[in-house]
């Protein structure tokens, strides 16, 4: 009789702990952590450029930055869900946390750098001046680490200006 009710409370638990690590799990659509995007060009003032954080559920802010401080807050604004997912999908499709956390193809003199810092892992890329992601993307199979990051860029970029997914694009051909 014992063993009965034991096995009953233990089946009991396991199922209520697989419930509670099921809704720990960020759903569909919507990302784990924030999400930060910066882009920043390298002159003869240090750095300057702007600086996106994206909030789990969609939300953003666009901030203005010089030599890595944050200046003023100049825009906030909202996904649209088709944004807010292709984000979340591209991150995981295009392997977010297995990019290494540095890529510099610049020389050491007026560098444009990008970076992503999500949850534990940030990655940043330093292109030289005229140096543009497309171009540096063509140069690249999809798989390669570089190819990746400028993927999810490329989401993010095309989720604040409201634009199709390019992830949908490149999946199709």
């Amino acid at each position: 009789m014992h063993a009965v009710r034991i096995t009953y409370w233990v089946a009991f638990a396991s199922f209520m702990l697989a419930a509670c690590e099921e809704t720990e799990q960020p759903s569909p659509g919507v990302l784990p952590n924030s999400l930060i995007m910066t882009e920043m060009r390298e002159g003869a003032a240090g750095f300057t450029g702007t600086r996106w954080i994206i909030e789990p559920g969609g939300t953003w802010h666009r901030q203005t930055m010089v030599n890595e401080s944050t200046t003023s807050e100049v825009a906030v604004g909202q996904f649209e869900r088709h944004g807010l997912s292709c984000v979340v999908r591209v991150l995981k499709s295009r392997d977010f946390a297995g990019i290494p956390p540095e890529i510099d193809l610049a020389p050491p003199i007026d560098r444009h750098v990008h970076i992503l810092e999500m949850g534990e892992h940030s990655a940043w890329l330093a292109l030289a001046p005229l140096q543009e992601l497309s171009d540096t993307r063509a140069r690249f199979v999809e798989e390669h680490h570089i190819a990746r990051f400028i993927d999810i860029i490329r989401a993010v970029r095309a989720a604040l200006a409201n634009d199709p997914c390019p992830l949908d694009k490149t999946e199709r051909q």
